[in-house]
């Protein structure tokens, strides 16, 4: 089973090999559809809540101020957290990512999940991005927020329930791309205040924050940060680290074949 990464404008599914779009992108949720030529579409209707696609989407800073940051734990790069003695509530968090562009032609950042497991492989249906939104188990869910209404608070939001993650999954991959990087010759130096926060949605307190955009220059991928098991607990590793080759350099690091 292999992954085909192509520069076209289509999303499908045959003969047990996937197709990615690294043009333009539509946020439908099955692999297995075909996408007519055109803008990266659609806005995503999360319960009352209307999801901009990314490359038109603006923070909504009264969202933010939503939020509890009173205790947030700001971390550095290379630090490991564990999740389950900052909260209690594994199964009801929230990652929201956030980032400035300094480029005056807006450009995409595209967030994909990674649920690596034990032999360091990631199946096809959990592979989570733009075209897959959601996880089998629905424990990972791109642009959902466990009802909080906080999805447009963010650029992008992930809601998670670890209590869910299915027991070979050994971790979870957040990463991030810049749609068509090499052909606008675009990399993350030119990407500056780039967060990842992690919510408990129970009650909306900010728990982690990290910059992930710092000492960045020419790389176009990205792995923020790692979720992993450990000793019958749940970590975070902020990585922050940045290479080249796209979605296919991170597709080929986390363990999906591709050609």
């Amino acid at each position: 089973m292999s992954l085909t990464i192509e520069p076209m404008v289509r999303t499908n599914k045959a003969n047990n090999n996937i197709s990615i779009d690294t043009g333009r992108k539509s946020n439908y949720q099955n692999f297995n559809i075909a996408i007519e030529t055109g803008k990266k579409s659609n806005y995503i209707q999360n319960g009352n809540q209307t999801i901009e696609p990314n490359n038109s989407k603006k923070k909504n800073r009264q969202l933010q101020n939503k939020i509890d940051s009173s205790n947030v734990l700001k971390v550095s790069k290379g630090q490991k957290i564990s999740l389950n003695q900052i909260t209690s509530h594994i199964n009801n968090l929230l990652i929201g990512v956030e980032w400035e562009q300094q480029s005056n032609v807006p450009f995409d950042i595209d967030i994909s999940l990674f649920m690596v497991d034990e032999n360091n492989k990631t199946k096809e249906e959990d592979f989570i991005f733009y075209n897959n939104l959601k996880s089998s188990s629905e424990c990972v869910v791109l642009k959902s927020d466990h009802n909080t209404g906080l999805c447009n608070a963010f650029d992008e939001i992930i809601q998670l329930n670890l209590g869910k993650i299915p027991s070979n999954i050994q971790k979870i991959a957040v990463t991030a791309t810049i749609d068509e990087a090499e052909s606008r010759n675009r990399n993350f130096g030119q990407v500056t205040n780039g967060f990842l926060k992690m919510l408990d949605s129970t009650n909306k307190k900010e728990l982690i924050r990290c910059n992930f955009t710092e000492n960045l220059v020419q790389q176009n991928s990205l792995v923020i940060a790692e979720i992993y098991r450990y000793k019958g607990e749940w970590k975070i590793n902020f990585i922050a680290n940045g290479f080249n080759g796209g979605l296919k350099a991170l597709c080929d690091h986390y363990g999906i074949e591709t050609k």
